[in-house]
């Protein structure tokens, strides 16, 4: 580890009485960092970003109008932070960040595409688009909860001793590991859970009873009505979660969009004729729709747009063959 520069010598900087011999000892020792590798750098730029600001946030001498304004990156805010409260102090924050966040998180999703979001708990949440997602702030220590605005598909991990909660307009649903869709888009005045393994339970906030639904299973909740649990319907929109084997070889695109729709019951559109002389050759072993989506784009160079049962494939195109 690098050694620290004297925590009066960082003070003064942070506070901009600094002289220019000082500084340019300071941002030699901060530019240092740049080329190290370090359980930091796994993290994205958004995070390592948050993470400055919180480093920031916790300096003794915080910045003010008539500081000398140091460009705000996470780098900078550890070199800083490191002279002042030292590697314990660092450490315990990068904790405390990773694992156990002293403030909700808010994750959404402005894409028309699906996007995933790995959570500290280690389930997986595909946020269709205009989805968001508010983590209680203790999510991950004593309980698992959420909220959740628009629709996604949850795929929890088991966790017996912390029974996973999400709130959607007025309806908790909790689990303890499964796979299921919530449809709480805020245009629509019911909410649709939809069970694909395991097993959940809904109870209406503020209520003492519950129902339990299972796989294959699917309620509409209105809030102040009581819930009704129904068979999933075969062309469901949650069917796109299942998982199924296809084989292409040098497959034109039409004919994988074909056997696509078949057997999910979605419809595609393609922007453009060229892109029907593209071909895929490709093995998908037990896979849902979205992930096969993924695949498909980033082997063909394309993008896809969601909406609803819809995908609409976007791109130049292929050349013939």
């Amino acid at each position: 580890m690098k050694p620290l520069l004297p925590t009066d010598l960082l003070e003064r900087y942070n506070a901009g009485k600094a002289s220019a011999e000082e500084i340019r000892r300071v941002e030699q020792w901060y530019e240092s960092y740049e080329g190290d590798d370090s359980d930091l750098d796994q993290l994205s730029s958004e995070e390592k970003e948050q993470l400055g600001r919180r480093l920031y946030q916790a300096l003794p001498v915080p910045p003010t109008e008539s500081v000398r304004a140091p460009v705000l990156n996470w780098r900078r805010a550890l070199s800083i932070a490191s002279g002042i409260a030292a590697v314990v102090f660092i450490s315990f924050l990068f904790w405390t960040y990773k694992g156990h966040p002293s403030r909700p998180l808010t994750y959404g999703n402005t894409l028309k595409e699906l996007k995933r979001v790995d959570l500290p708990d280690g389930s997986q949440i595909w946020l269709y688009p205009q989805a968001t997602l508010d983590l209680d702030e203790d999510f991950g220590e004593q309980t698992r909860s959420l909220r959740l605005k628009g629709t996604a598909f949850f795929q929890i991990k088991r966790d017996e001793n912390r029974p996973f909660k999400i709130y959607s307009k007025g309806l908790i649903t909790q689990v303890l590991g499964t796979s299921f869709l919530i449809d709480a888009s805020p245009a629509k005045s019911k909410v649709e859970v939809s069970v694909l393994t395991g097993k959940v339970r809904l109870q209406e906030d503020q209520s003492k009873t519950y129902l339990v639904v299972r796989p294959q299973q699917k309620v509409y909740y209105q809030k102040g009505k009581e819930p009704k649990v129904y068979k999933t319907p075969e062309k469901d929109v949650s069917s796109v979660w299942k998982k199924e084997d296809f084989d292409f070889n040098n497959t034109p695109l039409v004919e994988v969009i074909q056997a696509l729709a078949q057997r999910y019951g979605v419809v595609f559109q393609t922007e453009n004729d060229r892109m029907d002389q593209c071909r895929l050759t490709a093995h998908f072993s037990q896979q849902n729709l979205p992930d096969m989506l993924e695949m498909i784009s980033k082997s063909l160079t394309i993008t896809y747009e969601l909406e609803g049962s819809h995908v609409f494939f976007k791109g130049q195109g292929c050349s013939s063959y």
